[in-house]
């Protein structure tokens, strides 16, 4: 089965919509879940109880990835997305789960972070809290500081706080959302050159990473065909004035609505998910360590 790591404000709607054209099979459920198990994201704050148990430790992660499997295999699936926090489905050290075919798409992070922003419709206020400096100790408030749901798009208010709102959206979403919900849900800053290492590592074990841009090309077809078996009709390819239009779906419409501070310090807190993305373009090349290097002497 494929397992589609579905970054929020990625691209991962179109790639649910290929993977139907391309015959998968799809829980009913799936149907209507941009192709996300029971369980899988993005609107709950505790996801599955495989995540749950290997974030607490009372699980390992190959029994996790073993119970995965049996879900897949009741579900009658030949394809899910996971659109929440890969703490059950990548190890500490990068590692995979044998039994799933992976597959990821990555945006440009300034890109992504706006457009997830404008999606939620979040107010300029939460959004430079989110980028300013950690609550202090004692404070009584979430390191992450997520929003309850009456703010946002995924359903009904109450106390559970939108795993897509908060600091993680700002800062090097992409690192955090592939080392786990412990990390995810860490305070503004705690992302180092270590976990951009991992994280890097756990792309280049999966069996096909593409930047969005290559994803939208018509040159991405063999790549697709080879890792998942998907013929080329499953593509929808896009001329490259629609291919731009496209790529900036899902709010980017006036970016001039974001002040150029809030672009800068977005751009300042993300540079190890732009490395991260740098390493992608690059095919992981030695260079993308050395951008990730680059990355962290800058921040300081």
């Amino acid at each position: 089965p494929v397992l589609f790591l579905h970054f929020h404000k990625s691209g991962g709607t179109s790639v649910c919509a290929m993977a139907k054209r391309g015959r998968e099979r799809l829980s009913q459920r799936q149907q209507g879940a941009n192709c996300n198990l029971l369980g899988d994201g993005p609107c709950s704050w505790t996801s599955s109880a495989t995540e749950q148990g290997v974030l607490g430790g009372g699980l390992a992660f190959e029994e996790a990835c073993r119970l995965r499997e049996e879900a897949v295999q009741a579900a009658g699936a030949s394809f899910m997305g996971l659109e929440r926090a890969a703490t059950d489905v990548v190890a500490a050290d990068g590692s995979l789960c044998p039994q799933f075919v992976y597959f990821a798409v990555v945006r440009e992070p300034l890109a992504r972070a706006v457009s997830h922003l404008k999606y939620e419709t979040f107010l300029l206020q939460d959004v430079e809290a989110w980028l300013g400096p950690p609550p202090p100790e004692g404070s009584g408030e979430a390191p992450a500081r997520l929003l309850t749901r009456e703010r946002v798009s995924c359903g009904r208010a109450g106390d559970e706080g939108f795993l897509m709102s908060g600091v993680p959206v700002v800062d090097n979403f992409y690192i955090r959302s592939l080392l786990g919900l412990g990390l995810y849900l860490a305070p503004r800053g705690a992302v180092t050159l270590e976990h951009y290492r991992t994280a890097v590592q756990a792309l280049r074990n999966m069996d096909l990473v593409l930047t969005l841009e290559a994803f939208a090309s018509r040159g991405s077809d063999g790549a697709l065909r080879a890792a998942l078996e998907w013929a080329p009709g499953a593509h929808e390819h896009r001329s490259s004035e629609a291919q731009a239009a496209w790529t900036r779906r899902g709010g980017i419409r006036r970016p001039e609505d974001v002040p150029k501070p809030v672009l800068a310090a977005l751009k300042e807190a993300n540079l190890l998910d732009s490395a991260l993305y740098c390493a992608v373009k690059l095919g992981f090349s030695p260079r993308a360590f050395a951008e990730g290097s680059a990355a962290e002497d800058t921040d300081g």
